[in-house]
């Protein structure tokens, strides 16, 4: 179960539905359920060895327990997570872009993201980096607004912007590899930005 656990906070193969699973309060519950259980394991079987390499399972478990709000604290960004809404899907169905708006807690600013995802069921993965990204105030919302986002071709990606500029962005199909992202900002407006 823990290494489960792990494996989804880790996700180094981008996949959407392990993504649910890396929620701190997840992972908490899944370790805590693990220490429980090798605790009960322990106590039913008795034998020497067994209750030493419990012990030993049960202090690691522990440590991690009690340093994991620590660590979740240093990250926690002060936005609060909206709903992901699907924007546009390629023809064939096998590519979508959804956009996320995060939302500062107590201010009018917020984040919108765009990303995009395959279709693939439960081996469906998103790109490695943002398709556009908008850092904005309430004030400010409809200068930086994303009016349209659709497939111009199997590996490209249009995005139109509400003063009607038009930018495109190709992908690799297989990686979900992008070469940069759109940003739009209120001093800068809307720039790329490359990969580093």
């Amino acid at each position: 179960m823990i290494v489960a656990a792990i494996v989804a906070r880790w996700n180094p193969w981008r996949y959407v539905y392990l993504m649910p699973a890396a929620d701190s309060g997840v992972f908490l519950g899944v370790t805590t359920a693990a220490v429980v259980l090798l605790g009960i394991a322990a106590h039913v079987a008795r034998p020497r060895r067994v209750i030493n390499a419990v012990t030993a399972w049960l202090v690691a478990a522990m440590l991690v327990l009690c340093a994991w709000p620590v660590f979740d604290a240093v990250h926690d960004t002060g936005y609060d997570r909206g709903a992901t809404a699907v924007v546009a899907a390629s023809a064939d169905e096998r590519f979508e872009v959804v956009a996320v708006r995060y939302t500062a807690r107590g201010s009018t600013f917020h984040v919108d993201r765009y990303r995009l995802r395959s279709r693939a069921g439960a081996l469906s993965r998103q790109a490695d980096r943002f398709l556009v990204e908008i850092y904005q105030s309430g004030a400010a919302s409809a200068r930086g607004a994303v009016a349209a986002v659709g497939f111009s071709g199997p590996r490209e990606v249009e995005i139109r912007t509400a003063d009607d500029s038009r930018w495109t962005v190709t992908f690799d199909p297989r990686s979900l590899s992008l070469p940069h992202t759109l940003m739009w900002s209120e001093t800068t407006g809307y720039e790329w930005t490359r990969r580093r």
